[in-house]
């Protein structure tokens, strides 16, 4: 049996709220932290073939933008990160090891 491909889904859950009014039109991984957003910060670290952002469906047609599927999951496996969550390139690195 072949490896299956390697995917990553960054995606928000439902405590987003804690976060408003600051997530009302982005998605909790697009807030900025220092010069980037969350989402390039994990993209930064997993060097994954495919990525797929998960958001509000209202928030969906704002994030297409960025040119990374959102809301589609064309495979079977996938590895989920919390964009809420703010990893050190160390801890995430291990994270997705284990």
């Amino acid at each position: 049996m072949s490896e299956p491909a390697i995917n990553l889904c960054i995606f928000e859950d439902d405590h987003y709220s804690r976060l408003l009014p600051l997530v009302w039109m982005r998605p909790v991984y697009f807030l900025k932290c220092g010069m980037t957003d969350l989402a390039e910060k994990i993209r930064r670290v997993c060097q994954y073939e495919n990525i797929v952002y998960h958001c509000r469906d209202y928030l969906e047609e704002t994030v297409s933008g960025t040119g990374v599927p959102v809301n589609r999951f064309e495979d079977d496996w996938y590895t989920f990160v919390n964009g809420r969550a703010l990893f050190n390139n160390a801890s995430l690195a291990e994270l997705l090891t284990t």
